[in-house]
């Protein structure tokens, strides 16, 4: 702001109202203090424990502060489960966030508690059994270049397993003709698709 708008920064106040009890939770306390510190040096108030309880075009409405008027409102809230997460009743959920619970590979958990290899979570959706990370894009990310060479070295192992299948299907073929119609077959199929019927 000051580079920008030098005559007016003086007037801007900015204030972050948290519900909870630090910024930041989930990060390691000397990484939330020096946060705090950069904020105030730049003149950010920090409010944490407070409750928004309802927003107009103009004020917030503050559980311990009453009415407070604002300029301009930025809104970042919360990690509501989403609906279709929480209606999966098949895997097991974490109590307090009801995301799916995932162990150290992102890898589910049936409702029992058995390991689905299968079905893997990752970001908001997932919540780590041996512990918490960070509920930031930046591991989402991760989590997410993580499944994609899971899912990659699996389609590689899968491409070879259709190679091997493939070839022991060609050799069980008896006659030439049946050999020369598989491998036609498995050309077009390659180049244009399987063709699927509609009824």
């Amino acid at each position: 702001m000051q580079k920008y708008y030098p005559a007016i920064v003086s007037l801007a106040r900015i204030t972050i109202y948290d519900v909870a009890p630090t910024i930041l939770p989930g990060f390691d306390a000397t990484l939330i203090e020096f946060a705090m510190k950069q904020f105030g040096r730049q003149g950010v108030k920090i409010k944490t424990s407070h409750h928004v309880t309802s927003v107009s075009q103009t004020t917030l409405e503050v559980k311990e502060e009453g009415t407070v008027p604002y300029g301009m409102l930025v809104w970042s809230t919360g990690l509501s489960p989403n609906p279709l997460i929480e209606s999966i009743s098949e895997l097991k959920h974490d109590p307090k966030t009801q995301s799916l619970e995932v162990d150290d590979q992102l890898r589910t958990y049936w409702a029992d508690g058995r390991i689905n290899p299968d079905v893997f979570c990752i970001g908001d959706a997932s919540a780590l059994a041996s512990g918490k990370l960070p509920a930031t894009a930046e591991v989402a990310w991760q989590e997410a270049g993580y499944i994609a060479k899971v899912l990659n070295a699996a389609a590689k192992d899968g491409s070879q397993t259709g190679l091997l299948w493939r070839s022991a299907y060609y050799s069980s073929a008896l006659s030439l003709k049946n050999k020369v119609s598989l491998v036609i077959y498995w050309l077009l199929n390659s180049t244009f698709g399987r063709d699927i019927e509609r009824f």
